[in-house]
């Protein structure tokens, strides 16, 4: 099948027939194709996407993390945001862009943290952050924890610990 040959509506199409089949192997590399070819042609909207790892799943797993940062008081940074500068801002074509680059943060005068979640391109696996640095002693943020899903419930009981530092 020549997806470059395709119109966008057809695409479209292909796209919402592979949602419904997600959990075959053949659906979900099809399915991150036509995602590219989309994306080639500025045409793929974040929404179109039913994978595993998508924006909302990613916003669904970090929910906790930001309702921590959004009740830290005096924080300086961003709460939660789903526009990381390795997605918003950059092209589609660019190596370094992530389908989703989503984080919550803590800034104080103690600390600073980040808790992030990275997906390459569609159908990619989530890859999780902790990184942190405390202020007093150092300005270096350091990566604490890097994983997939499984070490969200560990970094949830470290943010809770930087939480009650900041």
């Amino acid at each position: 099948m020549k997806l470059n040959k395709m119109s966008i509506k057809d695409l479209q199409q292909l796209l919402r027939n592979c949602n419904n089949q997600i959990e075959t192997p053949e659906a979900a590399r099809l399915a991150r194709e036509v995602v590219a070819e989309l994306q080639a042609r500025n045409a793929f909207k974040p929404g179109q996407w039913k994978g595993r790892w998508n924006a909302a799943e990613v916003a669904e797993a970090l929910e906790p993390f930001r309702v921590i940062a959004a009740a830290v008081p005096g924080n300086r940074n961003t709460a939660f945001t789903t526009a990381g500068g390795l997605h918003i801002g950059r092209k589609h074509t660019d190596p370094d862009w992530k389908f989703v680059d989503t984080y919550s943060s803590i800034r104080t005068h103690r600390v600073n943290a980040v808790f992030s979640c990275q997906v390459d391109r569609p159908g990619d696996d989530a890859v999780f952050r902790l990184f942190f640095a405390d202020l007093q002693k150092s300005r270096l943020k350091e990566v604490v924890l890097e994983g997939d899903h499984t070490i969200c419930g560990v970094a949830l009981g470290r943010w809770r610990v930087i939480a009650a530092l900041a």
